[in-house]
């Protein structure tokens, strides 16, 4: 159950390194994240600023081949089939969509 705990922290700061590279807000020196008003302002949830399903697709076919080849992080898909990777990226996929506001629905076990 850790290695789960692990992986979903992993993509959530992934996640935020992209949100951070699609807006004007920025990190200040001590550490603290600086949201400026006008993207406050601004009504598009985080699932069209990632760029919508397509843009999350992306991101996720980007990533699983970085944490397969990943010294520490590529024992958890050692020994998986074609289908077993192909249905976690699909859940990935899911999960980060409904977690960021979109359209799809997460069906696969709490990752808390």
């Amino acid at each position: 159950m850790q290695h789960l705990s692990e992986f979903r922290n992993i993509v959530l700061y992934f996640i935020w390194l992209i949100y951070r590279s699609t807006n004007d807000d920025f990190m200040t020196a001590s550490g603290c994240y600086t949201v400026k008003l006008e993207n406050l302002m601004n009504n598009k949830t985080l699932y069209k600023r990632l760029g919508g399903y397509e843009g999350i697709i992306s991101f996720v076919e980007d990533l699983l081949p970085r944490l397969e080849a990943d010294p520490q992080l590529g024992r958890f898909w050692q020994h998986r089939g074609d289908d077993g990777l192909q249905r976690e990226k699909q859940l990935l996929v899911d999960y980060l969509c409904a977690s960021s506001g979109g359209p799809m629905y997460y069906t696969g076990r709490d990752m808390i």
